[in-house]
């Protein structure tokens, strides 16, 4: 969500708003941004910073706007929580106020609490059709922009060397949280034997990414008998997982939308990830639930799967690994759809749109 915010801020910056951003809670004070200007001092001491974030960021969030806003400045909420302080806000500045949803912060039983919050704004930016649908579903009657998320395809390419490409290897990146299991490694993994009876020959899954079921997740494949094609990579860099895109056979992560442990609603509410493999030319396999769907175009750049389906799951994977031709026709389709649909150019084009609309 973060990194989405600071895209935002820039495609604003870029066409030509002075913009000011206050980070709620902690950043890197090294990192600068051109033409954006960021109006909260660092603390360097861990205990200041602490209370600052955990019992006073209302209260310092506040205290910027009336400092560095004027009577009629336009507002952007990077995420609907910070609407508890809008009630005060809209008393002392009358400029439009608009608030970035994401996904499960506005589905179901979240979007019943938010609703007269958001209702009270001027405009509501989704990243998803599937989010938007979701609140209007609620009750939220704010005009809604669906503006997807972007990445960088000068950053994230296809390899230049083919022979890198791991054929049979499976590519599956998230976080991997107890409260949030919806990622579908276990829908995979359950595909592997599928998938590799079908095909007559052995596959492997890539997993990157941490989290508090990470432990879980490997006794899993241990009592499957699998561990030895199945390999946790933990955390890794930006070009270590550009390179993971790039070198995967395909890209698999059938997320589900479904109730946490809580009783609130998971899933993707679009999914970057399909987005930054696409851009890398592999095919995308991804689920048929959520804002998942709106990554892929089912046939040309990957296939949409039941993610409770671990059969629907390996039929997928057989007919995408089981030819070389359609994997990488699938891919360099999927790169041309980043290209037309999610580059930062387009980004920039779809927020320019979005103010002379709005």
């Amino acid at each position: 969500m973060e990194a989405l915010v600071m895209d935002v801020a820039e495609a604003f910056s870029c066409i030509g708003w002075t913009v000011k951003l206050y980070p709620v809670f902690h950043y890197d004070p090294s990192i600068v941004f051109p033409n954006i200007e960021i109006i909260r001092r660092p603390l360097r001491n861990r205990v200041l910073r602490y209370f600052r974030e955990r019992w006073f960021w209302k209260w310092c969030a506040l205290l910027a706007v009336f400092r560095h806003t004027s009577l009629n400045t336009p507002i952007l909420y990077g995420h609907v929580h910070l609407l508890t302080f809008d009630s005060h806000i809209k008393y002392f500045r009358k400029g439009p106020r608009w608030v970035w949803t994401f996904g499960i912060d506005v589905w179901g039983e979240r979007a019943k609490i938010w609703c007269s919050y958001l209702n009270r704004l001027d405009h509501i930016v989704s990243i998803s059709k599937y989010t938007a649908d979701r609140m209007v579903e609620e009750g939220v009657v704010v005009p809604i922009s669906v503006i997807p998320c972007c990445t960088d395809i000068n950053t994230f390419v296809p390899t230049t060397i083919p022979k890198y490409i791991r054929r049979n290897e499976i590519l599956i990146c998230g976080r991997m949280s107890l409260q949030e299991s919806y990622k579908g490694h276990e829908v995979l993994f359950n595909a592997l034997p599928i998938a590799e009876k079908i095909l007559g020959k052995q596959l492997a899954i890539r997993v990157v990414g941490t989290g508090d079921n990470v432990e879980r997740l490997q006794s899993v494949v241990k009592t499957m008998g699998i561990s030895d094609r199945v390999i946790f990579t933990g955390r890794i860099q930006q070009q270590e997982l550009i390179e993971a895109f790039q070198h995967c056979g395909v890209f698999c992560m059938p997320s589900r939308v479904d109730r946490n442990s809580t009783g609130f609603w998971t899933g993707e509410g679009f999914g970057i990830v399909y987005v930054e493999a696409a851009a890398c030319g592999r095919p995308v396999i991804a689920s048929c639930e959520g804002g998942a769907i709106e990554t892929v175009v089912p046939g040309e750049t990957g296939l949409l799967v039941d993610p409770r389906s671990p059969q629907d799951v390996a039929e997928a994977l057989a007919k995408i690994l089981g030819s070389l031709d359609l994997a990488d026709k699938m891919g360099m389709a999927g790169r041309v759809l980043v290209e037309k649909q999610f580059s930062r150019e387009v980004f920039v084009e779809n927020i320019k749109r979005l103010v002379l609309d709005a």
